[in-house]
């Protein structure tokens, strides 16, 4: 499963750390793959964001 982030700003270094690490201790049998949209190619943001589902 992929997990994309997009707010206002970059995602801090050291939050998205925590946030991998959190993840990776959640109890499941499927790959958790987050990733800070900020931080990618913006053709490849919006083919993301194309199909993306939005949570919250």
């Amino acid at each position: 499963m992929d997990v994309g982030i997009l707010g206002e700003e970059t995602v801090a270094s050291l939050v998205m750390a925590r946030i991998r690490e959190e993840i990776d201790n959640l109890p499941t049998l499927r790959k958790v793959d987050v990733v800070d949209l900020r931080t990618v190619d913006g053709r490849v943001r919006d083919r993301v964001l194309d199909q993306a589902v939005k949570l919250g």
